[in-house]
């Protein structure tokens, strides 16, 4: 959300323009880290992850929207149904975290921690994945909302490269464990 509109391949050299109050106040907490560490206060990494969805999730993001939705059999409405996010399971976020906090060579860096799918998924492909996995649910195309950024894929190589970071669950695998976690989890069993 840094980096506010974009198209794929950004690196974390891009210049940021973060939209709206959610990219603001990121890229703010990124500003006030690197002020605490040029003060000598603390050594420090940022990691910049996108579309986090997985086991544990909060019920208020676009993948936990959409797939219990569809596991209640409701309309999920996709708000754009054409632009895309770099759905990024939280194992992969967690080892992406794990390695910039843990490794030296991280010290003062900016890593994009995502998944960086080879092709593109847009939110009409999540929210036709979510039924598809589900078995019911209607989806309702709206216009994209004209406060939220435009994104693509983020680029990864550095963290490739400098971490070693390897992210392993594809989206398809990802959604199936979700909603078998949303199916198991006797906190959800009332709310399904």
């Amino acid at each position: 959300m840094v980096y506010g509109n974009f198209r794929d391949g950004v690196k974390e050299t891009a210049e940021c323009n973060p939209a709206g109050q959610y990219g603001i106040m990121k890229y703010m907490g990124e500003k006030l880290v690197e002020d605490y560490a040029n003060r000598d206060a603390f050594d420090y990494s940022i990691v910049r992850p996108s579309a986090v969805y997985g086991e544990y999730d909060v019920e208020d993001r676009v993948v936990s929207k959409f797939m219990l939705a569809a596991m209640r059999d409701q309309t999920i409405t996709v708000r754009g149904a054409n632009e895309s996010l770099d759905f990024t399971h939280v194992d992969d976020v967690a080892q992406g975290i794990a390695l910039a906090a843990t490794m030296q060579e991280a010290n003062g860096n900016i890593y994009n921690i995502t998944r960086c799918a080879s092709k593109q998924i847009t939110l009409l492909d999540a929210a036709a994945l979510c039924i598809k996995i589900a078995g019911k649910g209607k989806i309702d195309i709206q216009d994209k909302d004209p406060h939220f950024p435009s994104r693509g894929r983020l680029n990864i190589d550095k963290a490739k490269l400098e971490l070693g970071y390897n992210p392993t669950v594809n989206i398809k695998e990802g959604f199936k464990r979700y909603h078998k976690w949303f199916r198991e989890s006797a906190y959800w069993q009332t709310k399904l």
